[in-house]
């Protein structure tokens, strides 16, 4: 088993410093075509990439949505009191 698939292997594990050491390592090696390759070729290439993208995305959404006025703070209803006697 090559380098590639081991790192790849290792981002599914749930133990966040090694998946994100796996990770910053993958990115460096996926600069060479031979490298890339054998990424392409891994089943799990694909779907593990994409799900650890999400979850940061996840993360970052939420961290903001916890700062006052940050992105994902739901948007605020504004009720206005009901007009007696105006003839609308």
């Amino acid at each position: 088993m090559g380098l590639v698939p081991t790192l790849i292997e290792a981002l599914v594990d749930d133990d966040k410093s090694v998946s994100e050491k796996a990770l910053a390592v993958l990115d460096a090696m996926l600069a060479s075509e031979e490298d890339r390759a054998s990424a392409r070729g891994h089943a799990l290439a694909m779907p593990v990439l994409v799900s650890d993208v999400a979850t940061k995305l996840c993360r970052r959404h939420r961290s903001l949505a916890s700062v006052k006025g940050g992105a994902g703070e739901p948007a605020r209803t504004v009720r206005r009191k009901p007009t007696v006697g105006t003839g609308r």
